[in-house]
């Protein structure tokens, strides 16, 4: 029977109970890919499918299904529900799982930056379309990001110090600031807010003072093939 302020709990029984298929190959990461659940092991990946109980309990969670063999997470990997699937770290690399279980290897372009760091949390900017990963090692910290706009990478090296005592070690994406939260590993914040344009300052000789001086920056990109265009797709404009 229910009481105030308790929660209704059940039995770690079947059906309440979802179990892989080898004990032995534990479980690394569960996180949900829209209507379904996705489970890594170090070695595979499965995805568990249906309603599951309801609110009295009846029903089971359908036994999890193999969809990606030898595509399992790291112990500790971070990982990141999106809009367009799932992100994580394997053996290989960064992995996105889509809702269908389509598997992408996103992170072969950025291979040569994540070599010699390990891969410590990941935070989503939706504002600016970047997944963010923090990458760490003994005396550098760095953050690669990925655009799923322009489906584009590009990295972020922190000069913050190279003791290993002021390594960022963990960042988190704070909305009401517009920013990051980087934490370092001797207990101090760094906020990084949200980039605006930035100014050159130069010294003025003649005025013996700091002068500001902006610059107009352009770019080319591939043009777009009208006869590619099938229906009514959106175009952007840069």
């Amino acid at each position: 029977p229910s009481a105030d302020g308790f929660s209704f709990g059940f039995p770690i029984i079947a059906p309440f109970q979802i179990r892989t298929t080898d004990p032995s190959d534990p479980i690394t990461i569960i996180e949900q890919n829209m209507d379904s659940l996705l489970i890594s092991t170090k070695d595979d990946v499965f995805g568990v499918f249906g309603e599951g109980p309801d609110a009295i309990g009846q029903g089971p969670f359908s036994s999890p299904k193999l969809v990606g063999s030898g595509k399992g997470a790291i112990p500790n990997s971070p990982h990141l529900n999106t809009s367009i699937g799932v992100f994580y770290i394997s053996a290989r690399g960064i992995y996105l799982v889509k809702s269908n279980y389509q598997f992408d290897y996103i992170g072969a372009p950025c291979e040569d930056l994540i070599a010699g760091f390990t891969i410590k949390s990941a935070v989503i900017k939706e504002s600016r379309n970047e997944i963010m990963f923090l990458l760490k090692k003994t005396n550098a910290s760095r953050i690669l990001i990925y655009n799923s706009l322009f489906q584009q990478w590009y990295s972020w090296d922190l000069a913050i110090s190279t003791a290993a005592l002021n390594q960022v070690n963990d960042m988190i994406f704070d909305p009401d600031q517009s920013g990051l939260i980087l934490l370092q590993s001797n207990g101090g914040l760094v906020l990084d807010n949200e980039k605006t344009p930035f100014t050159d300052e130069f010294f003025d000789s003649d005025s013996g003072s700091a002068s500001a001086s902006s610059y107009d920056m352009s770019f080319k990109i591939h043009s777009i093939a009208a006869a590619g265009l099938q229906g009514a797709q959106r175009v952007y404009r840069v």
